[in-house]
């Protein structure tokens, strides 16, 4: 049977993902004080899907180099990601929150406006994917805001870095079984707690 594989952004709500149509859940770390989980929970995807080059990255992350909450635990793991903060702002995928963007972004935020999708970009560097992500969910709550989902467009949904150290998935289709799969998959690992939407 062919299967359309175009995505439409409509299903995704960029003020609220958990408000998508067919939002499905994510999973969440147990222990966020481990300095690997964000790896870990890169890790299920790659484990869970085989191969992420089936997957594209379409994002619009923004780096801010001052946030309100400093210590040394921040400094520490902005140190640590230093490197891939640098080869991402290089290549583009990671952009400075300055200017005309970091305006529209923040009306974005204060919900003047709806999210500017010609703001979005993306990316078919799979191999930079797992860098990328565990920078963000290390980051997520200091330096780095935006959105970022990997979409599979033959599996019908789309993935994204959730602020509690694993991700969430939104289906484009109704009835897709394989996002409860993976958040059943996810918990199965003994790091992650998985929360569904009800009735699932």
């Amino acid at each position: 049977m062919n299967r359309n594989y175009i995505i439409s952004l409509e299903y995704i709500n960029f003020n609220s993902y958990s408000a998508s149509k067919y939002w499905q859940g994510f999973f969440a770390a147990k222990n966020l004080q481990d300095s690997a989980i964000s790896k870990k929970a890169y890790l299920i995807l790659q484990d869970y899907f085989s191969d992420m080059k089936n997957f594209f990255m379409l994002s619009c992350v923004l780096y801010f180099y001052e946030h309100k909450i400093q210590s040394k635990y921040t400094e520490r793991v902005v140190k640590k990601h230093q490197d891939s903060i640098k080869y991402f702002l290089e290549n583009g995928l990671l952009r400075k929150a300055e200017g005309e963007i970091c305006e529209q972004f923040a009306k974005y935020k204060e919900g003047l406006i709806k999210f500017p999708v010609e703001l979005l970009q993306i990316s078919f560097n799979a191999d930079d994917f797992l860098r990328f992500l565990e920078m963000y969910l290390d980051l997520i709550l200091w330096r780095i805001n935006g959105p970022c989902f990997l979409i599979n467009s033959a599996s019908r949904v789309a993935i994204y870095p959730h602020d509690e150290g694993g991700f969430g998935v939104i289906s484009f289709e109704e009835n897709n079984q394989l996002g409860f799969d993976l958040l059943n998959f996810a918990e199965q690992s003994g790091e992650f707690n998985s929360y569904r939407v009800k009735n699932n």
